[in-house]
């Protein structure tokens, strides 16, 4: 229980706080806002893509596997855009909307499997009330280390760090 519900509530507050600053981040960077606003299309599409292929996936293939390849692949995504900037933005944007489309649906799945239906109501409300809080925390801290930093480099090591963990807690 304590493991699933530290392991998405890091994932939120990572994928949350990238989610609301990829916007910003890209116009800081040096993109127009309707060439950053495309990407932010982008994490849309990709998280909808997510959702249909985490649930296909996930009657085939070991959850936990699941949720460690896709998080750490939004870690990646944040690290090569850390090094390669603007040139790793469409990447970056794939890679967060498809850890953001996958979250939801893998923690009811997890509640589920781990948990069975009996309590699924009371188990779920409460992992999922820890989720909600890290995504309200996510942005806003996001938002602090800009303006501390007057850079997101502090907030995409931490989100990386962030959805790389709950891969170190499933393993």
């Amino acid at each position: 229980f304590w493991t699933i519900g530290l392991a998405c509530s890091l994932a939120s507050l990572a994928s949350y706080g990238l989610l609301v600053s990829i916007v910003p981040m890209l116009t800081d960077s040096g993109l127009t806002p309707s060439n950053a606003a495309r990407y932010a299309a982008l994490v849309g599409f990709s998280s909808a893509s997510a959702r249909l292929l985490v649930g296909l996936l996930l009657d085939r293939i070991f959850a936990p596997y699941i949720a460690a390849t896709i998080l750490m692949c939004s870690a990646a995504g944040c690290i090569l855009f850390l090094f390669f900037g603007l040139s790793a933005a469409p990447l970056l944007a794939v890679l967060i909307g498809l850890s953001f489309g996958m979250e939801v649906d893998l923690v009811s799945f997890l509640v589920a499997r781990y948990f069975g239906i009996k309590r699924y109501g009371l188990i779920y409300g409460i992992i999922y009330s820890c989720f909600s809080a890290s995504a309200a925390f996510g942005p806003a801290i996001a938002g602090f280390i800009f303006d501390a930093q007057r850079s997101y480099d502090i907030a995409l090591g931490s989100a990386a760090e962030g959805t790389s963990y709950p891969v170190v807690i499933n393993a």
